[in-house]
């Protein structure tokens, strides 16, 4: 499966919606460590992400309150991270993405 090609997929549906990949603000679209092949790749919208692609976990912005986050949450292998306020998504659930990152976006703005 070829996250990258399913990451630039979300992109494209999504920038009608303004979104946006960052481009040197937070986490740098690189190799994280010397010799790591697995980059950061970040959606964002009006400068603040909202998903966030690391290997092959896709990670959602959902805090407390954001439509989706309950489903998010149900999915077998997903996790909250951090603060609670993302939650990793792998990509054995590569199905439910967009609509998470539609979630998340949704989130965001009405954070």
């Amino acid at each position: 499966m070829n996250v990258d090609a399913l990451f630039d997929k979300l992109l494209t549906d999504l920038a009608d919606a303004g979104v946006q990949e960052a481009s040197g603000s937070g986490e740098p679209s690189e190799p994280r460590a010397p010799g790591s092949k697995t980059r950061t790749r970040i959606l964002t919208s009006q400068g603040r992400p909202f998903a966030r692609l690391r290997g092959e976990q896709m990670s959602f912005f959902m805090p407390p309150g954001t439509p989706g986050l309950p489903e998010a949450l149900s999915l077998q292998n997903s996790m909250p991270v951090g603060d609670g306020s993302w939650v990793d998504v792998p990509a054995d659930d590569v199905s439910e993405w967009e609509s998470l990152a539609r979630c998340a976006l949704q989130g965001l703005r009405d954070n």
